[in-house]
C-alpha cells in the first residue's frame, strides 16, 4: 500500500506501534515516536494493566 506523502512521519510510526500492540508484542521502545504520542501510550499501557 502506498503512503501518504503529506502524512507526518509522527503517525505512520504510531500506527506500527499500535498494530504490534494489537497483535499481541507490547512495545518496549517507544523512542520512535514523538514526546507526546510516546506519552499518550506510556500512560494507556499503565492503565491497561
Amino acid at each position: 500500500m502506498a503512503a501518504d506523502p503529506k502524512v507526518p512521519p509522527a503517525y505512520p510510526e504510531l500506527g506500527k506501534v499500535l498494530r504490534d500492540y494489537m497483535i499481541g508484542v507490547q512495545p518496549s521502545d517507544l523512542s520512535r515516536l514523538s514526546t507526546g504520542f510516546a506519552e499518550i501510550v506510556q500512560k494507556v499501557l499503565a492503565e491497561a494493566s
